[in-house]
């Protein structure tokens, strides 16, 4: 049997106009943070598959789903980058008016 090809390309993190086929898995994930609890199965989840399937789309509809609640989101990739992950959150956490 051979191997089924991706019908999709990666678009390397570019957002595409509208997300189809994932609203029941952002519905409930959007339940989350409207009702946080660690008693919620998607309060943690983990997002693995192949390349170009859309997880960075996902994470990016996840980050307006918490934001549209009043969440403090804070993005960072695993790129290279300078600094460690802590620091880098520390400086974002800068860039909140937080009290």
């Amino acid at each position: 049997m051979a191997s089924q090809q991706n019908p999709f390309t990666p678009g390397w993190g570019t957002q595409p106009p509208v997300v189809v086929g994932r609203q029941e898995l952002l519905s409930k994930v959007g339940e989350v943070y409207v009702n946080p609890g660690w008693q919620n199965r998607y309060a943690n989840l983990s997002l693995i598959e192949r390349r170009g399937i859309g997880k960075t789309v996902l994470l990016t509809e996840f980050h307006h789903l918490a934001t549209d609640e009043g969440w403090l989101v804070i993005a960072d990739s695993a790129g290279r980058k300078t600094g460690s992950f802590v620091d880098r959150i520390a400086a974002s956490l800068n860039e909140f008016d937080l009290p």
